[in-house]
C-alpha cells in the first residue's frame, strides 16, 4: 500500500508544471524600486536579451523625444540580472550598444545603464535601463553652459581681431548651437531646475551671420608669381577648400605666398634625366607682418626625359599638398578635416 502511495505521489509531482518565478515589480512599475525623483527609467521587451535591451533604450530615447538612428558607446556597468529561476547575482554586464541616440553630437544618454534583466523561461525577456537624474543633468548642464560661453565670447569680439588659429572654432559655432539645444532638451526632462538656469544663446540666423563675418576676415588671397604656379594651383585650392577656406581674388588679411623651384641635375652613372624640386607655401598676416604658417617639401625625381622628370616632380608635389600640407595646416589651426 505504501508503495502505491509513493508511486502516486511521484506521478503527481511529475505531472505538475514547473512554474517560472513571478515577474519582478520593476517590469510593470519601475518607480517602486527606482524613485522618479532620482531616476529616469524605461522597460524594454523582446525575444532575446539584446532585443529587450534595444527596446529599453528606444523607450528611454522616446522620453526625450529622440530618434533612434545610430549605435552609441558600450558601457561596462555593475548590474544584476534576474532570471526565471529567481537567482540574482552581481555581475559585470556589457550593457548593449544602444540604438537610442538624441542626435549627431549627443549620441548617448549619459549614465544610461541596463541594471535589471529578467526572462519568464518561455523566451520572453525584459530589461530595465536606468538613468541617474542628478549625474546626467549635471553633465548636460555643464556642456550646454560651455557651448553658450564660447558662442557668447565670439559674439562679443570684433571679426577683424580674430586670429587665424580660431578658424576651427568659428567653423564649429553652428555645431555648438545644435549641441546646446540638444543638452537643453535633455535638461527639460532630467532637471527643470537646471533647465531654468541655462544662459541663452543667439538665434540661428545671428550665429550664421557671425560665422560669415568671421570667415570673411579669415579669408585668404594668393600671391603667386612663379610661372609654374598653375601646375600646383588646383591641389592648393582643393586642400584649402576641403578645410572650409576659399581664397579671394581681392586683398585680405592673410596671404598665401608660394615659392617653386625645379632644376635639372645629374646622377653619376645613371642615364635617366633628373630634377631637384622644392616648394614652399607660407601664410602671412598683413596686420602684423608675421609669417603665421610655413610648409615645404623637396626631393629628386628621374625619368627618361627632362620633361617627364619635371612632370613627375609636380605630380609628387601635388600629392604632398593634398596630404601633408593639408594635414599640417589643419593641425596648426585646429581645422576639421572631415
Amino acid at each position: 500500500m505504501r508503495k502505491i502511495i509513493f508511486a502516486l505521489a511521484a506521478l503527481l509531482f511529475i505531472s505538475l508544471p514547473i512554474c517560472a518565478s513571478s515577474q519582478p515589480r520593476w517590469v510593470a512599475n519601475w518607480s517602486a524600486d527606482y524613485p522618479e525623483s532620482e531616476y529616469l527609467c524605461a522597460v524594454g521587451f523582446g525575444s532575446s536579451s539584446n532585443g529587450a535591451d534595444s527596446n529599453a533604450f528606444e523607450n528611454l530615447a522616446a522620453s526625450f523625444n529622440a530618434s533612434v538612428s545610430a549605435v552609441a558607446t558600450t558601457h561596462i556597468v555593475e548590474g544584476s540580472v534576474t532570471s526565471s529561476n529567481s537567482e540574482k547575482a552581481s555581475i559585470q554586464v556589457n550593457d548593449f550598444e544602444s540604438q537610442a541616440v538624441v542626435s549627431v553630437k549627443a549620441s548617448q544618454i549619459v549614465s544610461a545603464k541596463i541594471l535589471e534583466r529578467w526572462n519568464d523561461g518561455d523566451g520572453n525577456y525584459a530589461s530595465l535601463v536606468v538613468v541617474r537624474r542628478s549625474e546626467a543633468a549635471q553633465f548636460y548642464f555643464e556642456k550646454a553652459c560651455s557651448c553658450a560661453d564660447i558662442i557668447s565670447y565670439y559674439r562679443n569680439i570684433a571679426p577683424s581681431s580674430i586670429p587665424l588659429n580660431s578658424v576651427g572654432i568659428v567653423q564649429s559655432l553652428d555645431d555648438m548651437a545644435i549641441e546646446y539645444y540638444e543638452c537643453r532638451n535633455m535638461l527639460a526632462v532630467l532637471s527643470p531646475q537646471l533647465f531654468k538656469r541655462l544662459p541663452s544663446i543667439p538665434s540661428d540666423p545671428e550665429i550664421a551671420m557671425m560665422i560669415d563675418s568671421f570667415m570673411y576676415n579669415l579669408s585668404f588671397s594668393i600671391q603667386a608669381e612663379d610661372d609654374a604656379w598653375y601646375k600646383i594651383e588646383g591641389a592648393v585650392l582643393d586642400a584649402l577648400n576641403s578645410l572650409g577656406i576659399t581664397p579671394m581674388d581681392e586683398e585680405s588679411r592673410y596671404t598665401l605666398i608660394e615659392t617653386i623651384d625645379v632644376e635639372e641635375t645629374t646622377l653619376m652613372g645613371n642615364p635617366l634625366k633628373f630634377v631637384l624640386y622644392s616648394l614652399v607655401l607660407k601664410v602671412k598676416d598683413s596686420t602684423t607682418g608675421r609669417i603665421v604658417f610655413s610648409w615645404d617639401c623637396s626631393g629628386r625625381e628621374g625619368q627618361q626625359t627632362l620633361a617627364t622628370a619635371k612632370e613627375r616632380a609636380f605630380a609628387v608635389m601635388n600629392k604632398k599638398i593634398k596630404n601633408e600640407f593639408r594635414d599640417k595646416f589643419a593641425k596648426k589651426f585646429g581645422v576639421s578635416t572631415d
